[in-house]
This record gives C-alpha cells, structure tokens and sequence, in this order.
C-alpha cells in the first residue's frame, strides 16, 4: 500500500514525487530501466522560469545558455529570438531523482 503511486519518472514525475510531504509513502512507475534514458523529449527548457524553480542555473547538468534559435527546413530558414538553458536531460533526471531516492529510505 502506498499513499501515492506516480506514473512516470521524468521530470514531471520526479517533481511530484520531491514535493510529497515527507510522511507520505509512495511508488513511481516508469517503463525506463534507467533514469533518463532513453531520451523522450527536449533538452531546452527556459532560463528565466528554471532559475526561479530551482533558485540559479549553475548546475552540472546545465550545458550552455542559448539566446537565439535557428530552425531550418528545406530552403526555408528562420531565426528568433529565445532565452533558454540547454539541458544534459539524462543528467538533469538523474539530479531530479535524488532527494526522491534519499525520501525512500
């Protein structure tokens, strides 16, 4: 018996699961064998909301700063302005997961 049962250990889930009271007894379920692999989506995610989440930015799994994002598709080319961190995911979930392995014990 748990009190929660999260499907899914991406970032969404390892946040719910980091945010449980620490009374609660839970369970995540993920068809991953490993934390962060494979990779199932971005590795962007923007500056300005990241660092309010998680106080800064200087984290190891943070690679780079990207201000400007250009996307081409056949002869069609178009650039725009975007203020993001670019994200090592598998070491970002990894990080995510910690203090929800350490509430485990």
């Amino acid at each position: 018996m748990y009190d929660v049962v999260i499907v899914g250990a991406g970032p969404a889930g390892l946040m719910a699961a980091r945010n449980l009271p620490k009374t609660f007894s839970f369970l995540i379920i993920d068809k991953k064998e490993n934390i962060g692999l494979p990779l199932k989506c971005g590795e962007g995610v923007r500056e300005k909301e990241f660092a309010q989440l998680f106080s800064h930015k200087n984290y190891p799994f943070v690679r780079n700063t990207v201000h400007e994002h250009e996307i081409v598709y056949k002869n069609i080319r178009r650039r725009f302005k975007a203020d993001y961190l670019q994200l090592d995911r598998p070491k970002f979930e990894q990080w995510l997961a910690e203090p929800v392995k350490d509430k485990k014990k």
